[in-house]
């Protein structure tokens, strides 16, 4: 990758990291405001899933996958820093901008992700 691909890809994982904590703070917000101790009044739902035991599990799991794509991100941010950006951590062979360009915390190429994945 060139330099300029690269810094490319450092402003959209910024950016990325930006939305992804915003969003995990709303996730948390909103799931603080599930919660009552008996004899609260309990307030309409505000996210469809917050009716039954199945949303709360929903909104846990998208608190689980934002926080491993934060994770993922900044570990592609690390990566730059060091310099090892665009190469798999798994075999060492660039990544392809494609990939990059669709999923650029990436840190596998594709055939290692297939590979680990099954």
């Amino acid at each position: 990758m060139t330099t300029t691909q690269i810094e490319d890809q450092r402003t959209h994982l910024e950016r990325d990291l930006l939305r992804l904590n915003r969003e995990l703070t709303r996730l948390r917000e909103e799931s603080a405001q599930c919660v009552n101790t008996p004899g609260d009044r309990v307030s309409a739902p505000s996210h469809p899933g917050d009716h039954d035991s199945e949303g709360a599990a929903m909104r846990l799991q998208e608190v689980a996958s934002h926080r491993l794509i934060l994770q993922q991100t900044e570990e592609a941010l690390a990566r730059i820093e060091a310099g090892e950006y665009g190469r798999c951590t798994r075999c060492g062979e660039e990544i392809s901008a494609e990939r990059l360009d669709a999923v650029p915390y990436a840190a596998h190429c594709i055939a290692c992700e297939q590979e680990a994945t099954g």
